[in-house]
């Protein structure tokens, strides 16, 4: 029979290898001791953590998510025409307001200008030939002693009636302008209007053309009228003036021909003029001229829409472009942390593609609870429909954005526009 001390000294035999039990025991007790240690130093971690977590969230609310963005400008075509462009235009391009970044090529004065231009020519060839004609004819005329008599009296009277004369061809003068005028604006009609008939330039772009056409009918009307008036006055002048002179001598056919030669340089030198005005007017509006698409502040090329070569209509779009200088953060936020975010409140922004630190305020802030949803629509990076989902979107004005755009190290990196951020905003 075993006794007592055999028992308490002798522990399992495991292998044949006897193991004492005391020992065993302060093993496993020592391995329970260090457990709680570990648990203990995981459960005050935890702890801080968690207290750490609940004082930020009282201090400040964390963005969901958040990323840069920028403004976009489109620019549309000034004119009808032709795009022609110096260079290819790519996305991402850095651009500056020196550097126009096409030319609309206008193709509606060439056709006129070319014609009035070679008629005006001609018209200046004819009053050469008719000055020689003049100096040939006068150079033979032999007038008569009582002829002669007769335009040194008529010369008394003269002052009579030039302001009358003058105030007449300066009205013929506005008349040939305005029927050159009104020219033009039916040779843009007839060749606009199938074009807005096919479908090809917007209706309204006719409806212009033909409003202009008809603006200058009137002008020649007026014109017209103006003339006769001034035409009706100086008849008048005249009658009384002639009252006062002799009988009219006998002229001679050399004399008719001088007086004849001399009406037609006169009639020749008016049309002259009036021509000359209207090549002028023509060259200096800016509807007939070729115009330039420079942009209205340096930034980045965000697309281009249209080709060299290409034809426009005014108004179409053409190149859309990024300003690197309105820069903002796009910050979405719970709706259940939107009671506790202000206007004005305090945010900061650090970017995880770097270690670039920003700050900014609150600027706007845009949710279905809010009712405001038409914020963004000129932004690079569309919103999303926030009417099903429970986040806000704050938009967040940078104290310094000029930081992402030395940052981004050139304008073709987009300004960082796009980039994911971590926003942080204090609560007030």
């Amino acid at each position: 029979m075993t006794s007592a001390q055999e028992i308490s000294g002798i522990g399992d035999d495991i292998g044949g290898i006897a193991i004492p039990q005391n020992r065993s025991i302060q093993a496993k007790d020592i391995s329970i001791f260090l457990l709680r240690i570990l648990l203990f130093i995981a459960g005050l971690n935890l702890a801080i953590w968690g207290s750490r977590l609940a004082l930020t969230r009282i201090q400040s609310v964390v963005a969901t998510e958040a990323f840069i963005n920028g403004r976009i400008v489109t620019l549309t075509a000034p004119i009808d025409g032709q795009v022609m462009m110096p260079n290819e235009l790519r996305s991402g391009q850095p651009i500056e307001i020196a550097n126009a970044l096409a030319q609309i090529i206008n193709p509606e004065l060439d056709p006129w200008l070319r014609d009035a231009t070679y008629e005006m020519a001609v018209e200046r060839s004819r009053l050469d030939n008719l000055i020689q004609q003049l100096g040939q004819q006068s150079r033979t005329l032999a007038p008569s002693r009582e002829y002669h008599d007769y335009q040194s009296q008529r010369l008394q009277y003269q002052a009579t009636i030039q302001l009358a004369s003058q105030a007449v061809r300066q009205a013929g003068i506005r008349l040939q302008t305005a029927r050159e005028e009104a020219a033009l604006a039916q040779g843009q009609f007839s060749r606009l209007l199938p074009l807005a008939e096919q479908g090809a330039i917007p209706l309204q772009r006719a409806e212009e053309v033909s409003q202009n056409w008809t603006i200058s009918q009137q002008a020649v009307q007026q014109a017209e009228i103006e003339l006769e008036n001034k035409r009706i006055e100086l008849n008048s002048i005249q009658q009384q003036a002639m009252q006062l002179l002799p009988p009219h001598p006998t002229v001679s056919q050399g004399e008719l021909a001088v007086q004849d030669i001399q009406r037609q340089i006169n009639e020749a030198r008016d049309r002259i003029a009036a021509r000359e005005t209207a090549i002028a007017q023509a060259q200096i509006d800016p509807k007939h001229q070729d115009q330039p698409l420079k942009p209205p502040f340096p930034g980045v090329i965000w697309e281009t829409l249209v080709g060299t070569e290409e034809q426009v209509t005014t108004g179409q779009p053409m190149v859309r472009l990024l300003n690197c200088e309105q820069l903002w953060v796009d910050a979405f936020v719970s709706v259940d942390d939107l009671p506790r975010v202000n206007l004005g409140s305090t945010a900061k922004i650090k970017l995880y593609n770097g270690e670039l630190e920003l700050s900014g305020t609150v600027a706007t802030v845009r949710s279905r609870l809010t009712g405001v949803q038409s914020l963004g629509q000129d932004s690079a990076i569309n919103p999303p429909n926030l009417t099903e989902k429970q986040v806000a979107q704050l938009r967040i004005e940078l104290d310094e954005p000029d930081k992402l755009t030395a940052a981004a190290g050139s304008a073709a990196a987009f300004c960082n526009v796009g980039q994911i951020a971590q926003v942080e905003i204090v609560v007030q």
